[in-house]
């Protein structure tokens, strides 16, 4: 992340060029370059003007996420604005591509802007809960006014240079290049004087305005004080306290829980979304083959993603049934007027029964053996992770989408060791359709099915311990499931619950359920689940209900809630340990995204870091009794104590 300076001289003129890093981001080298560069300039005689500007067509994009884990990167924005307002030689700011969050604050400081049309400019530091710094709250109001400092900020709006809700902030919009407009203005004041931005008050001329447009933030988002606070100060202090007061709030949102919170998840989405770099043509054409699966779902993701589609299921009548499934869906959402019925007849266009596959770019195997005869295309396993298996080749790609697979956003890929340029090709193709991917090792269960099974294998081991059903339920949605494991098993069916918990658990080495457990029980007496009306739960038109019959035993949901995290903390220590998953962050991102986890509460490996590993190791003695295997910490859990560090560094 390295960043420098470079610097020009044309005609007494000299340009300041940021450069380095991803899009110019303002790292501490690149910042201390920059406050070095403007020293230089200042002190010597034959520069009479300064353009700030940035490298390979943007500005910057402002500080990295992870600057903000410590305060020194806003002390730094801090003391740059000050070097450019104190500035005795004049600076325009050359603006292009984007000027975002700090990188914002460093043009506005400049005496002068000239920007191409389709500068972007944006303040998205209120999405993390950070007040923003580099003078964002002093230096918006005093050109822009109140309302549109505090859109920019506390509605994270994007704003084009040309818009003329910003026509205050730009000086010049560059009909040519922008480089040498900014040149022009330079020389121009360079000749006539300039006034410094501390000096400018157009955005305080309407005083009434200002305050109203504060009281009606007010009420809209009274968790944002530290920005209200601000802005009204800006109208009232001098820059220099300005500054101060705004790195004093700055520092109070960066340390809170919010922020924290906000920051990590943001990087831990970024590692998981970085950009596929595939060696080969991207898949734009499919073939779906095999005995089972959801083909429909399947078909209707990649016909959205934009691909031709192939259907070649062995048992041929599945061909025209899909076909006639897929048309319906795309009925439905014209009906509802999601889409036209143009774009449903190009989509169905692409979908194809006994075409020429030969172009095929992959081929897509749901269950049993795919097409054969096309041995350039890349083989995809779609599977529900169970049946994973590291002997089944070494360039093997499998392949779970989470249901329903052409809505849900999450999908696991596993990768045999040979499959790594496939498996960019893969990748880059299902964050085309809108996935997030995340990528686990060649293991049955892979990462989701791994934490199902101890999910659901702790819940059946607290109900035969007498806690209640419906109180391991509440103590599930305490830890913000949408469904607790018992709503989840009756929505799988018990048959099919059990029969993934026999498969996995033999996988693992598990012992077996108990025979006259719980889910045999009720599957003895017939009841299979949600869809045939009752299963732990009955069903009716009024959604689930408690059975009377099962509606005993111990009602502790907080007991069960403790319970159930920390068979989920152990089981991802167990999955990181055996790099099943790649990061901590990823089995986050699994839980958030497949059973909807509130991202507001970081994580539940986030929490367990936050509250002390040890502290939950003690806890797990006290279930150890009801299932050994669950309850006892793995070796990794183990390791991360000793070292003293938890999923995302230091404890």
């Amino acid at each position: 992340m390295a960043g420098h300076v470079e610097t020009e001289d044309r005609e007494g003129i000299r340009i300041l060029r940021l450069a380095g890093g991803v899009s110019n981001a303002l790292t501490p080298d690149l910042r201390s370059s920059l406050r070095a560069a403007l020293a230089q300039a200042n002190a010597d005689p034959a520069v009479r003007a300064i353009v700030l500007t940035g490298a390979r067509g943007t500005f910057s994009v402002g500080l990295h996420v992870t600057e903000h884990d410590s305060p020194q990167a806003a002390r730094d924005m801090a003391a740059l604005i000050t070097s450019l307002n104190e500035s005795h030689l004049p600076v325009v700011a050359a603006l292009e591509g984007a000027a975002l969050g700090a990188a914002l604050g460093l043009a506005l400081a400049a005496h002068g802007r000239v920007a191409t049309p389709d500068l972007r400019v944006a303040v998205p530091d209120a999405q993390l809960h950070l007040v923003p710094c580099a003078g964002l709250t002093q230096l918006l109001p005093r050109l822009g006014g109140a309302a549109l400092a505090l859109e920019a900020m506390l509605g994270a709006r994007s704003f084009q240079a040309g818009a003329p809700e910003v026509a205050d902030l730009i000086d010049e919009v560059a009909s040519g290049d922008v480089l040498e407009a900014a040149l022009h203005h330079a020389e121009t004041l360079a000749k006539g004087g300039t006034r410094r931005v501390e000096d400018r008050r157009e955005g305080f001329t309407d005083a009434g305005a200002y305050a109203a447009a504060l009281g009606a933030a007010r009420e809209e988002v009274p968790a944002r004080d530290g920005i209200l606070r601000a802005v009204e100060a800006a109208m009232l202090l001098p820059l220099a306290q300005g500054l101060e007061l705004e790195l004093l709030a700055y520092e109070e949102a960066r340390v809170s829980r919010a922020s924290r919170i906000a920051r990590h998840l943001l990087v831990t989405q970024s590692r998981v979304a970085r950009p596929a770099n595939p060696k080969g043509a991207p898949l734009r054409e499919i073939v779906l083959s095999g005995l089972r699966g959801s083909f429909t779902e399947v078909s209707v993701m990649a016909l959205d993603a934009g691909w031709r589609v192939h259907l070649a299921f062995e048992q041929k009548s599945q061909n025209e049934a899909t076909r006639q499934s897929v048309a319906q869906v795309y009925d439905g959402a014209v009906a509802r007027g999601l889409m036209t019925a143009q774009v449903r007849a190009e989509r169905l266009s692409r979908l194809l029964v006994g075409a020429d596959m030969s172009g095929a770019d992959a081929i897509f195997e749901m269950g049993g053996r795919g097409v054969q005869g096309l041995p350039d295309a890349l083989r995809v396993r779609i599977s529900e992770g169970d049946g994973v298996h590291p002997g089944l080749g070494a360039d093997a790609l499998w392949l779970r989408l989470y249901a329903p697979a052409h809505v849900a956003k999450l999908c696991e890929m596993a990768v045999g060791p040979e499959a790594g340029d496939a498996a960019e090709r893969l990748r880059a193709a299902l964050m085309q359709a809108g996935k997030t991917v995340l990528r686990a090792a060649p293991m049955p269960g892979m990462i989701g099915r791994n934490l199902d099974w101890v999910f659901w294998r702790a819940a059946l081991a607290l109900a035969e311990a007498g806690h209640n059903p419906y109180a391991v339920d509440a103590g599930a949605e305490r830890l913000g499931f949408a469904h607790g494991p018992f709503r989840q098993m009756d929505a799988a069916g018990l048959k099919a619950a059990l029969g993934r918990l026999e498969l996995l658990g033999a996988a693992r080495g598990a012992a077996g359920l108990q025979a006259g457990g719980l889910l045999h029980r009720l599957i003895a007496q017939g009841q299979s689940g949600a869809r045939a009306g009752q299963g732990v739960y009955r069903y009716s038109g009024a959604g689930p209900e408690r059975r009377k019959d099962l509606d005993t035993g111990k009602d502790a949901p907080e007991t069960a809630a403790g319970a159930l995290r920390a068979v989920l903390v152990n089981e991802a220590a167990r999955l990181w340990e055996a790099k099943i998953a790649a990061r901590a962050g990823d089995i986050d991102l699994a839980l958030m995204m497949a059973h909807g986890l509130p991202r507001a509460a970081g994580g539940i490996l986030w929490q367990a870091d936050e509250e002390g590993l040890p502290g939950l190791m003690m806890q797990m003695r006290g279930w150890r009794d009801l299932d050994i295997g669950l309850w006892t910490p793995c070796d990794g859990l183990q390791r991360m104590v000793r070292e003293v560090r938890g999923f995302y560094g230091r404890a």
